[in-house]
């Protein structure tokens, strides 16, 4: 799950962090 939301976060340019938060 963690490795799915850090691929996400790549093409978002975002961090898995932020979409936790």
């Amino acid at each position: 799950m963690y490795a799915v939301l850090k691929s996400v976060g790549k093409q978002f340019k975002v961090s898995p962090g932020d979409i936790l938060k």
